[in-house]
This record gives structure tokens, C-alpha cells and sequence, in this order.
């Protein structure tokens, strides 16, 4: 990470840092793949907020996505969660149209297969940690 204001001065300090990174790597029998690693840009300033930098990786150019994903967490530009909370409503609605389908009307499974197929698809604990995360984040 990077702070400052000349854009070509943080480019060029980021490679050399990506650089000291890819040499220790070497050194301790490691490789990073150019191909599964991306670049996120953040800015206040709305001129350069399409701006993609140009880091490079083993020879490569980065692919400079807006909404990079690191540990599972969906990041954006404006730092305001929406991309991720989005990812996860998406994701818990897959999961209960699998339970709206199995539990069916006039048929469907009994009450203790739903109850296993809720706790194995985990919508309660995924929506249960979201919950409190972002109830933290909203005050």
C-alpha cells in the first residue's frame, strides 16, 4: 500500500516494493501467478477514479479491478460495503431458494431434512455474522 499524491512516483514505488517481494520469494522457492493476482486503486479524486495503474508481476501487467476480493471481503472505491453486501444477499437468496424448493407445497421434504439443509447451507450464520459487522459499521 501506497499513499501520496504523484501517481507516477507511487507506480514506480510500488513495483520496486513488488520487486523486494518477488525476490524473496524466489529466494525461499515461491511463486506468484501474474495471472491470479490483481491490483486495486483507491482515490478521493474523482479525475482519476477510471485511472489503472501499471503494476507489474513477474513481466506482467496487473489487471486493475475497481472491486477487488481479499480474504472473502468484496472492496470498493468509496469504502461504503455496497459491493459486498450485495455479493452476500445474492448469496444468502441462492441458499434460501434452495430451501423454498426443497420445502414445496403439496410435497417436499420433512421438517428435520429442512432443518439440516438450512444449518449445511449456513444462511443463519452467514447472515448472523454479517448482522453484527455491519450494525457496528452503520453507527
Amino acid at each position: 500500500m501506497t499513499l501520496g499524491s504523484d501517481i507516477h512516483k507511487i507506480e514506480s514505488s510500488l513495483n520496486n516494493s513488488i520487486q523486494c517481494l518477488q525476490d524473496f520469494a524466489t529466494d525461499h522457492k515461491l511463486r506468484f501467478n501474474p495471472l491470479k493476482s490483481v491490483a486495486g486503486f483507491f482515490t478521493t479524486n474523482r479525475h482519476l477514479y477510471r485511472y489503472s495503474p501499471k503494476i507489474s508481476l513477474n513481466g506482467h501487467i496487473l489487471k486493475c479491478e475497481r472491486n477487488p476480493k481479499y480474504l472473502g471481503f468484496v472492496l470498493d472505491p468509496e469504502i461504503t460495503c455496497n459491493k459486498h453486501i450485495d455479493l452476500l444477499v445474492t448469496k444468502a437468496k441462492k441458499r434460501l431458494n434452495i430451501l423454498k424448493f426443497i420445502s414445496g407445497c403439496d410435497w417436499g421434504a420433512d421438517v428435520e431434512t429442512l432443518r439440516t439443509t438450512y444449518i449445511s447451507q449456513s444462511c443463519c450464520t452467514l447472515l448472523d455474522c454479517v448482522a453484527l459487522v455491519y450494525d457496528d459499521l452503520l453507527k
